[in-house]
């Protein structure tokens, strides 16, 4: 009888074994992985449900069991981030970014995310490498740029002043509108009793409140009467001018709630009228859907033009929500209307307001800003919509800054914002604008450029009222603090000097807090030319216009400040026309401005005229010489030369120093 070799058997028997083990393996393998992907499969279902609780908890235990998957750690930080949970989407995003695989759009968010934590320098590293992995989209570079604004902004905050609203609660309350002239605001709170929003908040969903503003503050704010607020979400709000009209945002819900394919109530707008001291007789708006949202409104102030935030597919949409505004007319809205390239962008535009002057304020996550959303102003021009410019710190923060709206005068006005030390997730703001402007001046040497100290400046409220006076430093500066909503004119003096030209500023609508300006002087000189500003005749003639008679009444007081000073007044025209014609009329020029003068009091020995006609041009423009209407105009000028100083006035020209 043969026997099997003994190590054949047992070399048999271990490949048996290990073949055996690696099958179990491999099935526990398979099935591990097959569990795996059913909870990411949920998660996923979870997430495109809006149900972010669940999804959440559904990631977590993905990454509990396989903490390198790419995608449950990217789907959670988006949870994060579309939650406003921005501390922990920083958190998960560093996580994405710092495996293989993740994507250029990734990169993008971990730079959102560092901005709101105010870690500047490397949110502008990342937002550079998205630039860099995707040139298609202009956000990068551009929000990399917007880092290095951000000092300026912070140094220009004194022009606003905040203050928490007294009534803000421990949830959101948010975007207000301004009702009956400014006397009460309406906005969105979950402070309500209804329906629990658990997919999302945990918090009960949004109703309509309004709070009236009495000599000692708002009123604690109560529900708005009517049939507006139902179980589901409502607000922000828009009321036309004669606020009988209102316009809101709700979820699609009237007799019943509507769901989109995917099982999602979207947002509408809803119009409502006031009929017997309630609001009634609500309807949605022809281009809401069930598979879209349309939301946040706000009204032209002619009520002509309704503007909106949507996702709605559109041929001129940009990503995101986007800004659209329809024509409202008689019988019905025109189509929507994408507020174009220079407005939208990849990322989400959102909290329109319209003001009564024509500016759209709005909240962006994609400008120049300091994180999370920042409030922008853009106006139309030639029939665009565009020049966006950053409001401005401390309205703008770190944080999510939306849903402003500004008074008549845009001095005060109300924002939102989810910014640390509120009351509530979102919170409503009160802001002022500082009810002055600062005037920085400085004086200088008109031919030198130096500065001039010691000058005597005057502050004057149009049309002559006197307001304050200042002296310069040795550098030739001055300041002056100006109140708003006025006109001035500012003059300088100094004993040996001639002012070349007051400044007319206003402060009616300023657009900053400071002021700048710079006041030229000449010295009082044998042989120094000094052009009078301002001085025009009408074309061919030699009269005194009432705008030249105003500067030469300025010139008139500059005598009488110097008995005995003697002048030589020159009249100059430009190369039109034949030299003969000219010389005649800077001569007739030149005599008419000295009888007026004269007329004012001067004595005639004092003062003569002599007009050069073409002959002493100040540029190019000679005869035969193609200039520009701009060109001509510096040579039709009006002049003195100090031809004897006045007792006891002995100074040189300044270039003469």
């Amino acid at each position: 009888m043969n026997y099997p070799n003994s190590t054949h058997s047992f070399s048999l028997l271990y490949k048996i074994l290990v073949c055996f083990l690696l099958s179990v393996l491999m099935i526990v393998a398979t099935s591990d992985a097959n569990a795996q992907g059913r909870k990411l499969r949920k998660a996923d279902k979870a997430f495109s449900l809006f149900q972010f609780e669940k999804a959440i908890k559904g990631y977590t235990k993905v990454l509990n069991k396989r903490p390198d998957n790419i995608k449950a750690l990217g789907k959670l930080a988006d949870v994060y981030r579309i939650t406003g949970d921005y501390e922990n989407a920083l958190r998960w995003y560093a996580e994405v970014v710092s495996q293989p695989g993740h994507t250029a759009i990734q990169k993008f968010y971990y730079a959102q995310m560092l901005r709101t934590a105010q870690q500047y320098d490397e949110a502008k590293k990342y937002y550079l490498e998205y630039a860099k992995a995707d040139s298609t989209d202009p956000r990068g570079k551009r929000l990399a740029d917007g880092i290095d604004l951000i000092p300026k902004w912070i140094a220009d905050s004194s022009k606003f002043i905040i203050r928490e609203f007294p009534h803000n609660s421990p949830v959101s309350d948010f975007s207000p509108t301004f009702f009956k002239n400014d006397s009460a605001i309406v906005f969105p709170s979950a402070r309500g009793t209804g329906k629990i929003d658990n997919l999302w908040s945990g918090s009960p969903f949004l109703d309509i409140f309004i709070s009236v503003q009495t000599d000692t503050g708002f009123t604690t704010p109560v529900p708005l009467e009517g049939h507006v607020n139902k179980e589901y979400h409502e607000g922000p709000v828009a009321f036309d001018s004669t606020y009988t009209v209102m316009y809101f945002t709700r979820n699609n819900y009237i007799k019943k709630k509507k769901k989109s394919k995917e099982g999602i109530m979207k947002l509408k707008v809803f119009r409502a009228e006031f009929v017997d001291g309630k609001w009634t007789n609500i309807f949605d708006l022809p281009f809401n859907s069930d598979e879209y949202s349309v939301g946040h409104p706000t009204l032209s102030h002619d009520g002509r033009y309704l503007f909106f935030a949507s996702d709605m597919p559109h041929d001129d949409a940009r990503g995101g929500q986007d800004l659209y505004y329809v024509r409202i007319k008689d019988d019905g809205f025109s189509p929507p209307v994408n507020l174009g390239k220079d407005v939208n962008t990849k990322g989400d535009e959102v909290f329109p307001f319209m003001h009564k002057n024509g500016t759209l304020f709005f909240a962006s996550d994609s400008y120049e800003g300091f994180g999370g959303l920042d409030i922008y102003s853009a106006t139309k021009t030639d029939g665009e919509w565009g020049n966006v410019t950053n409001v401005g710190y401390p309205v703008n923060s770190h944080r999510d800054d939306f849903g402003l709206i500004y008074n008549e005068d845009i001095i005060n006005g109300f924002f939102s914002s989810n910014r640390p030390g509120g009351s509530g997730d979102d919170d409503i703001y009160a802001f002022d604008k500082k009810s002055k402007v600062v005037l920085l001046g400085k004086v200088i040497d008109k031919k030198t450029r130096e500065p001039i100290p010691d000058a005597l400046v005057r502050l004057m409220q149009v049309p002559a009222e006197f307001i304050d006076s200042a002296t310069t430093d040795n550098k030739g500066k001055f300041i002056f603090d100006l109140p708003l909503k006025q006109d001035f004119i500012v003059t300088s003096e100094k004993y040996g000097w001639f002012l070349i030209s007051p400044k007319e500023i206003s402060t009616h609508q300023p657009d900053k807090d400071t002021i700048e300006m710079v006041l030229e002087m000449q010295r009082i000189s044998v042989g120094e030319v000094i052009k009078l500003e301002n001085i025009y005749y009408d074309f061919d003639k030699y009269d005194i216009r009432p705008d030249a008679a105003k500067e030469l009444d300025r010139f008139v007081d500059f005598m009488k400040k110097y008995p005995g000073m003697v002048v030589e007044l020159r009249s100059h025209t430009d190369s039109r026309g034949s030299d003969t014609y000219n010389m005649w009329l800077s001569q007739k020029r030149a005599e008419s401005a000295v009888s007026y003068i004269v007329s004012k009091g001067i004595n005639k020995s004092l003062i003569k005229a002599k007009g050069f006609g073409e002959s002493v041009p100040v540029n190019h423009c000679v005869n035969n010489v193609p200039c520009t209407e701009e060109e001509h105009q510096l040579n039709r000028r009006t002049e003195f030369v100090v031809v004897k100083q006045p007792e006891g006035l002995k100074v040189k020209s300044s270039v003469d120093k």
